[in-house]
């Protein structure tokens, strides 16, 4: 029996097993369990709310990171909560569904930056993240009817630039498998293949392992 019912800021889980034949021969137990975090979020003027839902909304974890003491260390004026709020509810109406919108994972390395944390959750939802002058929010990449170009530039010395131009497929690949978490199969890695092959799998396929993604139309 465990008298304390609160062990500060970690999460406590008590698993009692019952000593069956099967349970003793086991050496290791491994416990694995689903669980939504309280993050951060807004109302409906996109003003932070004083308290933390449970919430696997990308915009409501993408706030939450950025605003975490250990992680981000933003403040909310370094956030345009209105844009990244409105892209979210952007790619649900763009997709039909509130499930394209989410993220569901855990961080379980220490050595993430920020960066890379932000940039994990912005590409589960087809997103970029970017900090325009002092905000940090998000771009949402879709198709488009016209090929569009970002050119940076960069202080070089006079004739001293190359380029190199390519046509045709990347690496020539011919297809793409993504893999995702998929709950409908007890949680075991599932695969989603598309091939410019007609009724063929591709023999050349770029493979994308999909983190914070657990749902198949999503991922699709």
């Amino acid at each position: 029996p465990v008298s304390d019912l609160h062990f500060g800021n970690v999460t406590t889980l008590q698993v009692v097993n019952y000593a069956t034949t099967g349970a003793l021969t086991l050496k290791e137990r491994k416990v694995n369990l689903e669980s939504t975090r309280l993050v951060h979020s807004v109302d409906a003027n996109f003003n932070l709310l004083p308290y933390k839902i449970p919430s696997n909304k990308a915009s409501d974890i993408f706030t939450d990171i950025s605003l975490d003491p250990f992680i981000g260390r933003r403040n909310v004026a370094e956030l345009n909560l209105r844009s990244i709020y409105n892209t979210v509810n952007e790619i649900e109406t763009y997709f039909g569904n509130a499930k394209a919108a989410e993220f569901c994972y855990t961080f379980d390395k220490t050595n993430l930056t920020y960066e890379n944390s932000a940039a994990i959750v912005a590409n589960a939802i087809y997103c970029e993240a970017y900090r325009q002058g002092n905000l940090i929010q998000l771009f949402f990449e879709r198709k488009t009817n016209d090929t569009v170009l970002l050119f940076n530039h960069r202080n070089k010395l006079p004739d001293s630039e190359k380029r190199h131009l390519r046509f045709g497929n990347l690496d020539d690949y011919n297809g793409v498998i993504y893999s995702f978490t998929d709950p409908e199969n007890e949680d075991t890695l599932s695969k989603i293949i598309l091939s410019d092959i007609e009724n063929e799998e591709p023999n050349n396929p770029k493979e994308i392992e999909g983190v914070g993604v657990r749902n198949r139309l999503q991922a699709y």
